[in-house]
């Protein structure tokens, strides 16, 4: 049994230098690439050019109009943004946003980065208030699930940085205490890269949410700096 988990870490690793990155998706693309071809890809799906700006298109997103912003650093994608086309009331956005909360909980491809009781918008609250007194963001967070092969990767590509795979198949009990940690922190990391999260916009006394799918992988990180 060891010599074939063995077998398997040398195997995976080996592999993790060629395989493609398994990245947040949005309606199955993976946000990735050049602006103009995730562009393209959307468009062939019938979303339409916006009369306002290059990167921006329009079409109908969850049953919704929206606007879908494409934002990109260092010439790769790394942000798709997508906004209600029609502003609407407290009432309606609080319906809006509670159920998004709903819809992304109960999907198996999502899981929230806090409880996700904390994210729902009690009937009482006074959006407006709390927004422009208390600067208040209503925001809710998901992580999209990567890939299980992905994670296992990232997973043992930390281990094999510290220990050897004879001190993984017979670790001491310290070790096995610190696997469990890198383990933990490895997986973790991957599960940011692949963020979803949407929160309310105020615009004149009227509201819209904006869902941002990101791929942290080619987000700015201070490279630039």
């Amino acid at each position: 049994m060891k010599k074939l988990l063995t077998l398997m870490m040398v195997v995976m690793v080996s592999l993790t230098s060629f395989a493609q990155k398994d990245v947040t998706k949005f309606l199955g693309i993976p946000v990735d690439g050049t602006v103009a071809a995730m562009k393209q890809k959307l468009m062939a799906k019938g979303f339409r050019q916006s009369p306002y700006y290059e990167n921006q298109l329009e079409g109908t997103f969850n049953g919704a109009e929206v606007y879908v912003n494409l934002m990109g650093n260092n010439g790769k994608i790394w942000r798709v943004s997508v906004g209600d086309k029609n502003l609407t009331d407290e009432t309606n956005v609080r319906i809006r946003f509670n159920n998004l909360v709903h819809q992304f909980s109960k999907n198996n491809k999502y899981v929230a980065v806090s409880d996700v009781e904390s994210y729902i918008i009690p009937d009482d609250t006074n959006i407006s208030f709390e927004m422009s007194v208390h600067r208040k963001r209503f925001e809710a967070d998901f992580f999209q699930v990567p890939s299980d092969s992905m994670t296992v990767n990232a997973a043992l590509n930390s281990l094999m940085k510290t220990y050897t795979i004879e001190q993984f198949n017979n670790p001491t009990p310290e070790q096995k205490e610190d696997m469990d940690r890198i383990i933990g922190e490895a997986t973790q990391e991957v599960f940011e890269k692949h963020l979803v999260w949407f929160m309310i916009n105020e615009n004149y006394g009227k509201y819209s949410v904006m869902i941002h799918y990101e791929n942290g992988y080619n987000q700015a990180n201070g490279e630039d700096l």
